[in-house]
C-alpha cells in the first residue's frame, strides 16, 4: 500500500514537472512573438520571468530586447516619431531617460531645416534645439559631417571640432554663437571658416598644399619632434597623394574645402550632448568640382 502511495505521488510530481516545463515552453515562444511584433517590453517581461534553469539564455534575451527597444526609439527619433519613442522609452524608465527627455520635448521645435551649400563652397541651415519645461535648452548641438566619396582627392570623413569655447585664431563651431530666438541659424558661412576633425587612418589629401598654413605649421612641429606625420599613398585616379598618420590628424584646416572635398555629401545633424542619440539630420550633395 505505502509502495503504491510512493509511487503515485512519484507520478504526480513528474506530471506537475512536465507541465510546469509545457507551460515555461509556451511562455518562451510567446516572448519570441512578441519579440517579432516589436513588442519589446512585453517580451522583455515574458523574457525575464523564465525560469534560468530551463532558459539559460532567458536573462540574455531580456537584456537584447532593452536594447533593441533603445534601437528602435532612436530610431523614431530620427524620423520625427516622437511618440513611439516616447511610449518606448517610458517603459524602459530610466534606462532610456534620455531619449525620453527628447521625445517630450521634440514638440518644441527640434530640427534641421533649410539646408544648402552653394558652389562657392557657403553653408547655410537653421536648426532648432527643444527646451524642458523652464525653458532651458536640452543638451544637444548641432554638429556638422563631410563625407566624401571616392573621387581621386580625398576619402573618409571630415567632422566640424564641437569646442564648448571658442579659441582665439580658429574658427571651431561653438553653437552659443548662432543661437537666435531660440533656433540655431547659419547663414551663408564659409566652409573656409570651420575647422575640421578627422579620423587619423581616415583621410588622404592629394597634396599638402591643400593645407592651411596653421595646419602645415602644426604639422611641421610634430615632423620636428619625430613624429611620422605622413605616408605616400596612391589616389584611385592613379596619382600619388600623402595620408596622414595618427600623429598628424586632430583638428584640420583647408586652403579650398570645396575643391578638396568635391564629390562627396554633407550632414548636419542635432546630436545630443553625450554623443549616444542623432536627434534630427539633413543631407545635401557637395557640388562636384570640375576642375579640381
Amino acid at each position: 500500500m505505502r509502495r503504491r502511495s510512493f509511487v503515485f505521488a512519484a507520478a504526480l510530481l513528474l506530471a506537475a514537472v512536465m507541465l510546469s516545463g509545457c507551460g515555461e515552453g509556451k511562455q518562451y515562444a510567446r516572448a519570441a512573438e512578441l519579440e517579432a511584433e516589436g513588442k519589446y517590453y512585453d517580451a522583455y517581461r515574458a523574457y525575464s520571468e523564465l525560469g534560468k534553469k530551463r532558459y539559460r539564455d532567458a536573462s540574455e534575451k531580456a537584456n537584447e530586447m532593452k536594447s533593441a527597444a533603445r534601437s528602435a526609439a532612436k530610431k523614431a527619433l530620427t524620423e520625427g516619431k516622437f511618440d513611439e519613442a516616447k511610449a518606448l522609452a517610458e517603459a524602459f524608465s530610466p534606462y532610456m531617460s534620455d531619449i525620453l527627455e527628447y521625445a517630450v520635448n521634440a514638440e518644441n521645435g527640434t530640427y534641421v531645416a533649410d539646408l544648402t551649400l552653394s558652389e562657392e563652397g557657403r553653408l547655410s541651415f537653421t536648426a532648432a534645439i527643444g527646451t524642458d519645461e523652464n525653458g532651458v535648452s536640452l543638451q544637444a548641438y548641432p554638429e556638422i559631417e563631410l563625407k566624401v566619396s571616392p573621387n581621386g582627392r580625398a576619402s573618409g570623413t571630415v567632422r566640424t571640432a564641437k569646442e564648448k569655447e571658442p579659441s582665439e585664431n580658429s574658427a571651431f563651431f561653438v553653437p552659443e554663437r548662432y543661437l537666435i530666438d531660440g533656433r540655431y541659424v547659419i547663414a551663408e558661412t564659409p566652409l573656409t571658416e570651420w575647422t575640421y576633425r578627422t579620423d587619423p587612418k581616415g583621410l588622404t589629401v592629394a597634396s599638402f598644399d591643400e593645407l592651411a598654413d596653421s595646419t602645415l605649421q602644426a604639422l611641421k612641429m610634430l615632423q620636428m619632434a619625430h613624429f611620422p606625420i605622413a605616408y605616400e599613398a596612391i589616389m584611385n585616379d592613379g596619382t600619388k597623394g600623402a595620408a596622414l598618420s595618427e600623429w598628424a590628424c586632430g583638428s584640420l584646416r583647408f586652403r579650398d574645402p570645396m575643391k578638396t572635398f568635391a564629390g562627396g555629401t554633407l550632414t548636419v545633424r542635432i546630436v545630443s550632448a553625450d554623443d549616444n542619440t542623432v536627434l534630427f539630420e539633413q543631407s545635401v550633395e557637395i557640388p562636384e568640382n570640375k576642375d579640381a
